[in-house]
Formats: C-alpha cells, structure tokens, sequence
C-alpha cells in the first residue's frame, strides 16, 4: 500500500464515524500535548482518538476472513507505534471559509524507533537527520520524530521550509509550563475529545465579531478568556454517549448562560397526556437572556429587542408586550404522539404545546378577544379557545395547546404518560426524548428512503438529551443493551467489509 500511515489513520476516522483536585496527565504524551496547547496563541482545537479503546470495541479482528487482515496491519503499525497511547491532534487557527485550520498536527507516541523508520522507508517517505530529530517533509506535510514521539504537521510549506516550525514543536513539547485547564480536558477519560480553546479561537477568526464596537469586543474578550469547552464521544455497550461540558469557562462566559437551575417541573405536569413519540421541555432563564441581548445590540438605543427582528418583530411587540419576560417566563415543552382518525388507525401526528407565560398578559387576552369578535378564534368559556388546528387552554399563567382536542371535554391536561427510559426527564433545564423503536412506520417517521437511517433506528430504543448550562448529554439508546453499539454496527455491514478488503491493494 503507498502510505500504510494514512490507511491506518483513515481507520481510526473511519471506526469514529460508524459508529477541584488538580488534574494529572494520562501520558508522557498527554502532557506534552497539554504544553504545546498551552504555550500557543493560535491552536483552537485540540484533543485525542484513544485507537486502542475504539478497535478492540469495533472487534473487527474478530469477524471471519476479516479478522486476520485486520491483525496483520495493525500489528505492522504497533512494531513502530505505541497505538496503547492516545492519538493527540491540535489544529491553528485561523479558519478559511470551508472551516479547514490553517495548519493541523499529530501528535504518536513511538514503540520502537527503528521499525518506525523502516515501516516509513517502505511507504517511500525517507528522513534526514536535523539535530536530534529524523525530518522528512514537502509542500504540504512535515513528518519528524525522536526517541519517543511523532509530530505529523499539514500546512501550506510553499514558501517556507518547515525545519525551524518541527524544531520549535518539539521544543514545546518539553515545556514545564502547562494550564491548569488544559491539562484538566486531556486528562478526561474517553474514546474521542475534541476540545475548543475560545479565546484563541476568538482572537484567530476573521468574522463580522470584529466589526463591533470597541466596549462590545472587550466583553466578549472577558467571555472567552481562558475558556474550554469540550465534547466527548464513548462507544459503551448498548449506547452510544456524547457530552458538551462547558464548565471549564470563565465567570463572565457564565454569566450569560440562559438555562435556569432547575428543570421545568411545570411543563411535566401539563404536556400530557399520552405516551411520545417525541418531547421537549426547556427552562431559559428568559430574563438574562433579554439582559446580554438587549446590553450587546440595543445599548445605545431605545428600542425594543424585537426590533431586531424587522417588521415580524414589531409586529410580535404590538401583540404581546416590549420585552421577552412580557411572553413567556420561559417554561416552554412539546410533545409529539400518534393521532387516529375515526377508523381507528393511524392519522394525523397530535401536537401538544405548552408555554408558560410571562409577566404581562393583558396583550394576550387583547389579541384573543380581537380574534374572537372576527371568528377566527372561538371562545368556549372557562379560558378555553377553540382554533382551526385545536384548542388552548389559558390557566394558571400558562398557555396549553392540543392539536387532537375537539371539544372541551376531550381536552385533558395531564403529565407525560410514564414511560421507563423517560425517569429522569425534565430533571434538567433542556431535556428531549425520541421514541426511535415506534418511528418506524409511524405518522413521523423520518428514514423513509434513508437505509442507514432506517438500519440505525431498527437497532435502536431511543435517543435522549439532557443538558445544563455545565453540560449537556445526548444519549442513543439500543435495544441490545450487552453488546456494543460499535459492534453492532460493524456486525450489520459485515459482509460489505469483507467485500471492501478485496479491493485494497498493497
């Protein structure tokens, strides 16, 4: 094979896709890594692939006829490289258009140093010896390694030889000095982390951020300074996990967070009734939310914050109120469920809605009572309203929607019907469900014409998130809960796997 590095690097990707204690470094490698972030002003990503962790719960040296082909390359890549220790990756800003970094680097810890050297001689890569460093580069890729460890770097080196850019890597990486907050991401323990560095991010990007005001970008400054955010993803058995962790941000980033502390308790108790297909529940803290808005755009002015949003927005201000807070408190759900039409079967998907209301509703009942009067909505008594699409119930500062309801006696208010996986649902500020297992065949059913889709929902119970302002959770959930979804995936395109190794020449 031309490049043995890229076929195992491509697999890696490949198996990801288909599928306060001061923090101490998992590996000599993690921390060098932790140094070099540390140390730049131009890196806005950074994290790690743990290869090892993601092959053995891929077992694709455990398919017949694959098997075999599987071990016989990886174990010509672990003669030279210590795959036990994570993949590390960084990437510099700043971003082109299409998103692509302007340089990218690898970071691999090295097994045995000559069988690297030779395993790189047979791809026809050859090095040159530069200090204490085995170089080998062109115009676009820059490889080197020591005793220990490789550095791959892509970057444009048209104009440039790359020497004095390897050099200085290496130097980095032996760096004492390391922030605390790196080192706390890398040192989490996951199957892939991709981490955020928004203060380099921020100062790298070349976006329309820039044009505004001098006061507006040094609070955004004060926003992003020192801030991380990171996103893993675990293969587990029977799931497939992925977190967005925000809590390694600075005191100003969580000041304008807009989730409440506490879930929308409310919204639970009148979504109902019936067992979803689909339901969301959110409690946005709607008043800090006005509050950072109206403070970065509307400052100097004395409009309201809907005029931000042209004539629809002037137009919501006319009927509800000046400010956010005057709609809604910001308890807000929906929910989707099987409808049935008068045979009996399945019709028309039923939507319920709820939105808790705000602190000015006398626009509201306004509205109402105009529409009321020219028959577009029809007054029931007892806060009941009658439209085309279903009937409303305004009670208790609340507003509650059914699309299914057709007279005030089939309208029932109640909670969610209790179903196992949703036990914990809306215990946090944001939480979904989808009941993918009844998708299939239902009046929402979105894979049609989609087979990937469709293989992925036959697999799969349902997928759930569940978020904070620290951290936010999303959940796929299998019906196989002993095997591991990687596993499973890889056991459902087995035999195109096996198709695809007689295509692969060396």
């Amino acid at each position: 094979m031309k490049n043995k590095i890229h076929f195992f690097l491509a697999g890696a990707l490949l198996f990801t896709l288909i599928t306060g204690c001061k923090s101490k470094s998992t590996s000599e490698l993690n921390a060098n890594v932790a140094a070099f972030v540390s140390n730049s002003d131009k890196v806005v990503a950074y994290g790690y692939l743990d290869f090892t962790s993601i092959e053995k719960k891929a077992g694709l040296t455990q398919i017949p006829e694959l098997g075999s082909f599987v071990q016989e390359q990886l174990a010509s890549i672990r003669g030279g490289l210590r795959l036990s220790d994570k993949i590390h990756f960084a990437l510099e800003g700043p971003l082109d258009r299409e998103g692509i970094p302007s340089s990218s680097y690898i970071f691999m810890s090295i097994e045995n140093k000559d069988s690297l050297q030779l395993m790189f001689e047979e791809m026809g890569f050859f090095f040159e010896k530069e200090k204490d460093l085995m170089v080998f580069y062109d115009m676009n890729m820059a490889i080197a390694f020591n005793e220990s460890t490789v550095v791959w770097i892509n970057q444009d080196f048209s104009e440039n030889e790359p020497i004095d850019l390897l050099e200085n890597t290496f130097a980095i990486l032996k760096s004492e000095s390391k922030e605390e907050r790196v080192t706390k991401v890398l040192a989490q323990e996951s199957d892939l982390l991709i981490a955020s560095h928004l203060e380099n991010l921020y100062k790298t990007s070349n976006t329309s951020l820039k044009n505004l005001s001098k006061e507006q970008q040094e609070e955004i400054d004060d926003i992003v300074e020192d801030g991380h955010l990171f996103f893993t993803l675990d293969f587990n058995d029977g799931n497939l996990t992925a977190k967005l962790n925000a809590s390694n941000v600075s005191d100003d980033f969580k000041a304008v967070q807009i989730f409440k502390e506490k879930g929308a308790h409310e919204v639970i108790k009148n979504i109902g009734p019936g067992a979803p297909l689909f339901a969301m529940t959110l409690a946005l803290d709607v008043e800090r939310l006005e509050d950072y808005l109206t403070e970065q755009f509307l400052s100097d002015t004395d409009k309201s914050l809907f005029s931000l949003f042209g004539t629809q927005g002037q137009l919501i201000e006319s009927m509800v109120g000046d400010e956010l807070s005057d709609i809604t408190d910001g308890n807000i759900g929906m929910m989707f469920k099987n409808g049935e039409n008068t045979n009996g079967m399945g019709g028309i998907p039923m939507v319920n809605i709820y939105l808790g209301l705000g602190n000015e509703t006398d626009n509201l009942m306004d509205l109402l009572q105009t529409y009321t009067e020219e028959g577009t909505v029809k007054d029931l008594g007892d806060g009941y309203y009658q439209f085309i699409q279903g009937i409303a119930l305004i009670k208790d500062n609340s507003v509650v929607m059914q699309s299914g309801a057709e007279s005030k006696a089939s309208f029932k208010v109640a909670p969610l019907t209790e179903i196992s996986e949703m036990k914990d649902f809306g215990d946090q500020p944001f939480s979904l469900y989808i009941d993918l297992k009844n998708i299939i065949g239902s009046d929402v059913d979105i894979t049609r014409g989609n087979n990937f889709m469709q293989l992925l929902f036959q697999l799969s119970d349902h997928f759930s998130i569940d978020g904070n302002n620290e951290e936010i959770v999303a959940k796929l959930v299998l019906k196989d809960k002993n095997t591991n979804i990687l596993k499973q995936l890889v056991k459902s395109f087995e035999e195109e796997l096996k198709d695809q190794v007689g295509n692969i020449s060396f």
